[in-house]
Order: structure tokens, then C-alpha cells, then sequence
């Protein structure tokens, strides 16, 4: 009888266990914010991007485009911006690829 409850013990010990190496893991994981900055269809490269809740920006390559990686989960504002255009906003869930297109706009009122 003791066997049998020693046994047991050490299978609940082990389980025990490996939900406390799992939980980490479930946790953390992570998704990616992906997209393209554009003016009259045609990419902007060194736009800035911000991801405003994780407080991360990046500027956009030669094609327009952006990532930020390894992002929690969530929600996030995505803020585009070029100097002498209309900034644009967009709330985004990470967890999958999201591709952000954000069509950027001449400013009414440039300071010259």
C-alpha cells in the first residue's frame, strides 16, 4: 500500500513539475507586427513606425516596409510617420502576421 502511494506522489510531483516548466512558455509567446508605409501607392522608405503601447519604433526599409518582432500579445496602436505628411493611426492584434498598409497624406499646413 505504501508503494502504491509513493508512486503516486511522485507521478503528481512530476506533473507538477512540468506544468511549472510549461507555464513560462504559454506565457511569453510572442506574434509579429508586419506592414508598408505608401505615398500615392509608392513605398516611403525611412518613414517612422511606433508601436505606441510597447514603445518601440523602427524606420521603414527601401520598400516601405516594417516588422517588429517577438511582440505579446495584445493590442497596439500603430502610429506612421514622414516628415510633411499626415501622421496615420491603427489599432493591430499581434499573434499572427498583420500586414499594416498605412497610406500617408500631404499635410494641409506646412510651415515654410
Amino acid at each position: 500500500m505504501k508503494l502504491i502511494n509513493i508512486l503516486l506522489l511522485h507521478h503528481h510531483h512530476r506533473l507538477a513539475l512540468l506544468a511549472l516548466l510549461i507555464s513560462p512558455g504559454i506565457c511569453a509567446q510572442t506574434g509579429s507586427v508586419q506592414g508598408q508605409v505608401k505615398v500615392n501607392n509608392q513605398p516611403v522608405e525611412f518613414s517612422t513606425v511606433l508601436l505606441t503601447e510597447a514603445s518601440s519604433g523602427i524606420t521603414t526599409d527601401a520598400q516601405g516596409r516594417f516588422q517588429f518582432k517577438e511582440v505579446p500579445f495584445g493590442t497596439y496602436e500603430i502610429k506612421a510617420s514622414y516628415l510633411g505628411y499626415e501622421h496615420q493611426l491603427k489599432l493591430v492584434k499581434t499573434g499572427i502576421v498583420i500586414l499594416f498598409m498605412a497610406p500617408l497624406f500631404p499635410e494641409r499646413f506646412l510651415l515654410v
